[in-house]
């Protein structure tokens, strides 16, 4: 039989464990799990403002807190380093890297992230 050389081999990157439920499945694809070394990711998300959003965002479900949040913005592949946080635990991000288009919003607090990865 033939394939298509250019599907390869796909990774998906950590994702706080909500997130796997949302996974949508592909029957072309099979799914395996591996194990590398344990690393440790450590935070820092200092406030930018609050009742603040970037016009340019994406939604990532809801988190129980915004250290969650932050893993979903980091391992999403797609956010620039902000993030959107309500207390109701409603979690987006940025799209542009410190993203200029900050409107006023009474759900949100603002926050920059920033990560280091550590085994």
């Amino acid at each position: 039989s033939s394939s298509d050389s250019t599907w390869g081999c796909r990774c998906l990157t950590p994702l706080p464990d909500a997130a796997f439920t949302e996974l949508a499945w592909n029957n072309n694809w099979d799914l395996y799990h591996y194990s590398t070394s344990q690393t440790s990711l450590t935070i820092e998300l200092p406030t930018i403002s609050e009742l603040k959003m970037c016009e340019n965002n994406i939604d990532l479900q809801s988190y129980d807190s915004v250290e969650d949040c932050a893993k979903a913005a980091i391992y999403s592949g797609v956010c620039g380093n902000q993030l959107m946080w309500s207390t109701s635990g409603d979690c987006r991000c940025c799209v542009q890297i410190n993203d200029p288009l900050v409107t006023e919003n009474s759900s949100y607090t603002l926050y920059e992230y920033m990560y280091t990865y550590t085994s």
